[in-house]
């Protein structure tokens, strides 16, 4: 958990997150050699994988008064995946606003269509019915390496350097590593 921790804070490629995925790494071949001839399997993957942003990329839902008046809810998600839950009677509204004043920043789906699509698990799957009441009614990805946040009121209004969440290929591309001792 430190590495995720330090990626958030300082960015996955910062000296800070090199230093200490070396010390992981110098944990593992210690571990690997204790292990030795010990017939053990040893598997190691990751959850995510992290994008580095920087401030200027960093959207506020407070900077788009239409865009909040629309939401029925805070966004949920992840800032690089905004879940939507819009007021019914402003869908046309915010649909209009986000194609009118983000599309450089962010994709506009429908959640359902990202369920047919296949994003939450392959379509021979039959989704649970409580997944469309957690996944909103409209999906934000964020472009490139850019941000959507809805602050909450007792939450901290800082800046994280690496974020995860998004479809980029640092963020999706987890490593598999299988070694047999």
């Amino acid at each position: 958990p430190k590495l995720d921790g330090i990626s958030h804070d300082k960015g996955p490629f910062g000296n800070d997150a090199k230093i200490h995925f070396l010390d992981i790494d110098a944990r593992f071949r210690k571990l690997i050699k204790r292990l030795e001839g010990t017939n053990t399997v040893i598997i190691v993957t990751a959850d995510h994988g992290l994008a580095e942003s920087k401030k200027d990329d960093l959207i506020k839902l407070k900077d788009h008064p239409p865009l909040e008046d629309a939401l029925a809810l805070p966004l949920c998600g992840e800032a690089r995946v905004a879940i939507c839950y819009v007021r019914p009677s402003k869908a046309g509204d915010f649909e209009d606003y986000v194609k009118n004043n983000l599309s450089k920043f962010c994709a506009l789906y429908k959640s359902e269509e990202l369920v047919r699509k296949g994003l939450f698990g392959p379509e021979r799957m039959k989704p649970s019915k409580k997944l469309f009441e957690r996944i909103g009614d409209y999906i934000l990805i964020m472009k490139e390496n850019y941000l959507l946040k809805d602050y909450l009121p007792n939450e901290k209004t800082g800046f994280q350097k690496g974020n995860h969440g998004g479809l980029s290929k640092e963020e999706m591309l987890i490593p598999l590593i299988f070694i047999k001792t």
